[in-house]
């Protein structure tokens, strides 16, 4: 975390002085945080090059996967199933 920190803090002092920077990363909040614009790739694809401005994390996953986050996983299902799911005797740690 310390490392991050300080690339970070770096990054944002070159910004402040008009650097451009080409960053690389699939961790979506440092994109967001550090970030001004960004180009998107899937399947070695461009599908977006644009400003983050009015983007969300959210907004980036659907850029780079092509559907809403949400629609990634089943929604789950509680069971009204009087059953036991599971039963654990004798267990020690």
């Amino acid at each position: 975390a310390t490392e991050t920190k300080v690339l970070t803090d770096l990054l944002e002092r070159l910004r402040g002085e008009g650097i451009a920077i080409l960053y690389i990363s699939h961790r979506l909040n440092e994109v967001m945080a550090l970030c001004q614009h960004v180009t998107v790739l899937k399947d070695g694809a461009c599908t977006a090059d644009r400003s983050l401005e009015g983007t969300d994390a959210n907004g980036l996953v659907r850029l780079m996967v092509g559907r809403d986050p949400g629609d990634l996983f089943p929604q789950w299902q509680a069971s009204a199933s009087a059953a036991n799911a599971i039963s654990v005797r004798n267990f020690s740690a």
